[in-house]
């Protein structure tokens, strides 16, 4: 299975050391995100530190590894699927349309905490929830 994160889960994995953190960390499956993730995380960087309790350097090397898996996408790469994706969400939630975007291109579906997500139809949505009971409940 391929799922592209959206970045409230990333930001969520930052912040506890958590459930969501060590599916990031261990799953197998592939996971993607378009490189709008990376601004997304720098533009709330200070919030994450604070709640996270993390020192900056700390913060980095933790981003650092959660990021190594995940396939950060290209724009030129989804660019395409950006017009389909602003007709589905892009009333409710422009930040989505890129994450909704890769999702298409990549043939994936979304993991996403965001309701914003569940008015579109264009692609299954995961929410962590989802991925605990799938990814981890059934290997008990």
């Amino acid at each position: 299975m391929k799922f592209v994160i959206d970045s409230n889960v990333l930001i969520s994995a930052l912040i506890s050391d958590s459930i969501t953190r060590e599916l990031i960390l261990e799953m197998e499956e592939e996971l993607y995100s378009p490189d709008f993730l990376e601004s997304e995380i720098e533009k709330h960087k200070d919030l994450i530190q604070k709640k996270s309790d993390l020192s900056s350097m700390e913060l980095d090397c933790l981003l650092t590894i959660l990021i190594e898996n995940i396939f950060v996408v290209a724009e030129e790469t989804y660019e395409e699927k950006i017009n389909i994706d602003d007709e589905a969400i892009g009333d409710i939630d422009r930040k989505g349309v890129p994450f909704l975007a890769v999702t298409l291109e990549k043939d994936a579906m979304i993991w996403s905490d965001d309701r914003h997500f569940e008015d579109q139809d264009e692609v299954k949505v995961w929410k962590t929830e989802d991925m605990v009971a799938e990814f981890f409940e059934k290997d008990s």
